[in-house]
């Protein structure tokens, strides 16, 4: 009887957000687009300066390179919503071809000729109204204001409730995935700012109503699809799931065999929302479009998840690889490995390797005198971490093809390891406090 309760709470729950998410997306389309033309114009130029920049950055980079194109589509879609059938519009998003060339050429009697219709685009209830007053770059200072307030927030909140070492941890961590260029893109920052809302949420639920902690997780991934155009959803899951193994850790009211159960219930219930609520999107589409809809989406998802990589792309691989070694060749790697190897090198350049060093350095001098005693849940923070390499390895073709974005998944894997070190360490050890409140006191003199 409690099971079939849970179960209806969950679907009057996805149901209940599935209409919220259409009403929404609905009533952002009835902003006419003759609001929108001035700064979609103007839009297009800037994206088109960007696309000369990044054109000519180095080969491998590309962590620091701007991800225009989608961005262009993003503007594209917005514009062309329609507000004389506002819902369709909403379940089609029509837009005039692709990519930065075709909106450059939009005008006020433009007619949209394709469209994308197997994803929520849930930022356009953001997006639609913001084009109202800026153009793209001042879209992208916007949102440079509301990720470090947010990032501030977060920072304040981690130091009282799980310790500095976790506030320098999610910065290093941000930093590493190069936390700079992500409010500029706007495909980037949506999943950034709700994994640090989710991590809010987390220690807020742990708290005050810790049994809504699951329901949270089912709801971060309809969220998570809802506004995610497919770049690295695995934060929105990974980083919260983390902010929790370290809270109940730190009380230590579980036992480790409870954490591994919690945190895999926590995981399904995000991944079945998330695979749920993007099929409830294509089935609407198919629903109000046609059959159609399904066919195209059901050929992307097969393309998506085959083991084959486009030529071109072959080909920049064989450049990348030649330039580490010439005589590595891609035939010598599964695409698995390739896949990883793409990813980790946005990571890892020697930059980052010398901070990493002096990380790991200043840990093993910390662990080899202030060992924690008492049990942790290290183990769990490495199962979590593991979940964005899982996905490299399983899905090679979307990873290797969208590389330059998809290896901020890599958030997840390093803020768990930092967490699996520096809870090994005793902080609460009254040397420590010693050493930090003398510090503190000879500053203040």
């Amino acid at each position: 009887m409690n099971i079939l309760k849970t179960l209806i709470k969950y679907i009057i729950t996805f149901l209940i957000l599935i209409f919220v998410f259409s009403l929404l997306l609905t009533l952002s389309n009835f902003i006419s687009r003759d609001k929108l033309l001035s700064n979609v114009m103007s839009s297009s130029v800037e994206i088109s300066e960007y696309r000369e920049i990044d054109e000519h950055a180095p080969n491998f980079y590309d962590s620091y390179k701007m991800d225009y194109y989608t961005d262009s589509v993003m503007i594209n879609i917005a514009y062309f919503s329609d507000p004389i059938t506002p819902f369709v519009s909403a379940m089609f998003a029509p837009s005039y071809g692709w990519g930065v060339d075709s909106l450059k050429m939009i005008r006020f009697d433009t007619v949209p000729n394709t469209s994308y219709s197997r994803y929520w685009h849930g930022y356009l209830i953001f997006l639609r109204p913001l084009l109202t007053v800026f153009d793209y770059t001042e879209i992208g200072i916007f949102n440079t204001y509301v990720l470090y307030l947010l990032l501030g927030a977060c920072i304040i909140l981690f130091y009282k409730k799980i310790g500095a070492w976790f506030s320098f941890s999610v910065v290093f961590t941000l930093v590493l995935l190069n936390i700079t260029i992500l409010p500029i893109n706007m495909q980037l920052i949506s999943m950034i700012l709700l994994s640090m809302i989710g991590m809010i949420i987390a220690i807020y639920l742990y708290e005050k109503r810790e049994n809504l902690i699951p329901i949270a997780f089912f709801v971060m991934g309809m969220f998570t699809i809802f506004f995610d155009f497919y770049t690295y959803a695995i934060l929105t899951f990974g980083l919260p799931a983390i902010v929790l193994t370290l809270l109940y850790s730190k009380d230590q009211k579980i036992s480790l065999k409870e954490m591994v159960k919690k945190i895999t219930l926590f995981f399904a219930l995000w991944l079945v929302a998330y695979i749920l609520t993007w099929v409830t999107k294509i089935a609407l589409a198919t629903l109000v479009l046609g059959e159609r809809e399904f066919e195209l989406a059901l050929i992307s998802f097969k393309a998506r998840l085959s083991r084959e990589v486009a030529v071109t792309l072959q080909e920049k691989i064989v450049g990348g690889l030649a330039s580490l070694n010439p005589n590595l060749s891609v035939d010598q790697f599964p695409l698995w490995v390739i896949s990883l190897g793409l990813c980790a090198m946005q990571v890892f350049n020697p930059a980052s390797l010398a901070f990493i060093g002096i990380i790991l350095i200043i840990f093993a001098v910390l662990f080899t005198i202030y060992k924690r005693k008492t049990h942790t849940f290290g183990l769990v923070l490495l199962m979590i971490s593991l979940l964005p390499i899982i996905w490299y390895v399983i899905a090679v073709n979307p990873t290797i093809v969208h590389f330059y974005f998809q290896f901020r998944g890599l958030g997840v894997t390093t803020l768990g390891v930092l967490a699996t070190i520096f809870i090994s360490i005793d902080f609460e050890n009254p040397r420590i406090r010693k050493s930090i409140t003398d510090d503190s006191n000879k500053k203040n003199q």
